[in-house]
């Protein structure tokens, strides 16, 4: 299967539903969403998202929980790369 992946050079699906995610998440902070989702995630003044804490593994893996730390991730990797071309 793994094979096939790659030779059709195809995202795995676990990526395909991280992408998916984190383009959820942007499109709730710039507001192009319904006016209830907005109120899902929390950013910060760095441009960070606050990450509610949860104390079982279920919790962690909620959308706001998951898909803020994946934002976040993304976030970091965005400036690094940007730093790096300076």
């Amino acid at each position: 299967m793994l094979m096939l992946i790659l030779f059709l050079m195809l995202d795995a699906l676990n990526d395909r539903g991280e992408a998916h995610l984190v383009k959820l998440i942007k499109s709730f902070i710039s507001g192009k969403c319904h006016p209830a989702m907005p109120s899902l995630v929390e950013a910060r003044t760095d441009k960070t998202l606050r990450v509610s804490q949860s104390n079982t593994a279920l919790g962690k893996r909620r959308p706001s929980v998951f898909g803020a730390n994946l934002y976040n991730q993304q976030l970091a990797l965005s400036s690094d790369s940007e730093d790096m071309d300076t």
